[in-house]
């Protein structure tokens, strides 16, 4: 275990059922959050930002790395914040996603970029296509 950090996540999908929140890595590459989906052991030389959330820092130049972990999907354990920690000046709080709902999952507008960037077929298109469809903030 590391150090405590207090999660700011908005717009999660909780299911008490199944003990989890659901949450859309598009929305926080959208928020500037780099989201590294892929398991370590399907990488050839993984290193320490792979399969992890890294998120950035206002207060220094090291970000907050958090391990992913594979079991059926990708996901890292969270626990509750105590007020004393929320309210801390001391535990570092980081947001996972924006306050207000910036995004649209329904929007065309991404599919329309995705298509800019990549041919059906997942080739890249030429520099100039790419220039002009650039909108990405995922890191």
């Amino acid at each position: 275990m590391g150090d405590t950090s207090v999660l700011h996540i908005n717009q999660a999908i909780m299911i008490p059922s199944i003990m989890s929140i659901l949450l859309c890595p598009m929305q926080c590459c959208l928020h500037g959050i780099s989201v590294n989906d892929i398991p370590k052991f399907l990488m050839k030389n993984p290193i320490v930002n792979n399969h992890a959330v890294i998120v950035p820092s206002d207060i220094n130049d090291s970000p907050l790395n958090i391990p992913l972990m594979p079991q059926g999907v990708s996901y890292f354990p969270v626990q509750a914040t105590f007020l004393s920690e929320y309210k801390s000046d001391v535990i570092l709080k980081f947001h996972l996603t924006a306050e207000a709902l910036a995004w649209d999952p329904g929007l065309s507008s991404y599919s329309l970029q995705a298509k800019m960037v990549c041919s059906i077929l997942g080739d890249k298109l030429s520099a100039m296509s790419q220039q002009q469809g650039d909108r990405s903030q995922c890191r």
